[in-house]
């Protein structure tokens, strides 16, 4: 039946991955795109505002929350593109009879993105799109704007995957939630103190050479997630989380992905990975990389496909900031894209992982064609 007469289009959007494992995925924000080819712009109101994304598979339609992160009504066949996120609180992947609608054309109807309850899964998320160099990057789960300090030096925002990211051109970026430039990181700015939890960046191709402290071509980008205050902790050491990617570094194998993350016993304060993998990372493409912390485990993917796990035991910690591009070992010499940063302060199974890792690279949703109201 058709859920709400004051829209006279809408399309169903179905959740198709035939590998997926048979299990449900709870609340995971899902990025709905669509262009010229899957509807009509000229009946959206300019801004966007005037949609609905609506479950239909009960015996009650539920109107799902949703973020609007990009809506380009160029009014032409080219440019026109509609980027969405929509909180989905059960579907199964691995059939295609799970599905939604997505309303349009009222030409009327109120404002209902809300980036905040899109992403409540987690708790922060970033997607790293404003415009400018110097930027306060839209911290998705509160609503507050980070902090970002360094930017200018070498990095900056560009075109990415998913709209917009951050582009490393030897530079680095610090990530908090003050816009006190005199601190560096709070008492537990973003809610985090555990030793169980999840993260997860998209990571974009690297078309220059960087060149690093002993690695000629040394290319990649870090994420370093600190427990600690002002100045700011470098290196390996047991106050933080690191999630490595080079091209070649001095103490890991070629295009490697590498994540530590405290340990007891304490782990060595040089470059000693707790999971590492060679050969997983493409220096040409976009790809989903994720990580999943429990107490006694660390699990590494990419690409929604688990490449390396330990059976370690970790060690509380107080996420304070993020530093973003930087690396002792290749003396911030990195090259590269980053996108879609999200932190979460649970451990996320296999098939939310691959949910996640296919959504986000817009390869989990099938767009039908467009239904007109009776």
């Amino acid at each position: 039946p058709w859920a709400d007469p004051a829209f006279p289009l809408r399309i169903p959007l179905s959740f198709c991955d035939a590998g997926a494992p048979n299990t449900a995925i709870n609340n995971l924000p899902v990025l709905i795109r669509l262009n010229a080819e899957d509807i009509n712009f000229e009946r959206i109101r300019a801004d966007g505002r005037d949609v609905r994304f609506i479950d239909q598979r009960g015996a009650t339609p539920v109107v799902l929350v949703h973020e609007r992160q990009r809506f380009n009504n160029a009014g032409n066949n080219v440019n026109d593109e509609a980027l969405f996120w929509v909180r989905i609180p059960q579907f199964n992947p691995s059939t295609e009879r799970d599905h939604i609608y997505f309303y349009y054309g009222s030409g009327d109807a109120t404002e209902t993105s809300n980036g905040a309850q899109a992403f409540s899964a987690y708790q922060a998320a970033w997607h790293l799109d404003d415009a400018n160099a110097t930027i306060n990057l839209p911290e998705v789960k509160t609503g507050t704007r980070s902090r970002v300090l360094g930017i200018g030096d070498g990095a900056a925002t560009a075109n990415s995957f998913v709209n917009r990211g951050l582009d490393f051109g030897g530079g680095f970026v610090v990530v908090d939630d003050t816009q006190d430039a005199a601190q560096i990181g709070g008492a537990n700015p973003f809610g985090i103190t555990t030793n169980q939890g999840s993260i997860s960046v998209v990571l974009g191709p690297r078309a220059s050479e960087g060149v690093g402290v002993g690695t000629p071509n040394a290319v990649g980008q870090m994420v370093f997630f600190a427990d600690g205050g002002n100045p700011r902790s470098v290196g390996f050491d047991q106050r933080s989380l690191h999630l490595s990617v080079a091209r070649s570094v001095a103490n890991g194998p070629v295009d490697a992905i590498g994540f530590s993350v405290p340990t007891s016993p304490a782990r060595p304060a040089q470059p000693t990975f707790v999971v590492a993998v060679g050969g997983v990372i493409d220096p040409g493409a976009f790809q989903h990389v994720s990580v999943s912390w429990s107490a006694t485990s660390v699990e590494l993917y990419v690409d929604g496909v688990r490449v390396a796990q330990a059976n370690v035991t970790t060690v509380p910690f107080t996420l304070r900031f993020i530093d973003l591009g930087t690396s002792q070992e290749l003396a911030n010499q990195l090259r590269g894209h980053l996108d879609e940063l999200r932190i979460a302060n649970t451990p996320r199974n296999a098939a939310f992982t691959r949910a996640e890792a296919r959504s986000t690279l817009d390869e989990l949703v099938v767009v039908g064609p467009v239904e007109n109201r009776p």
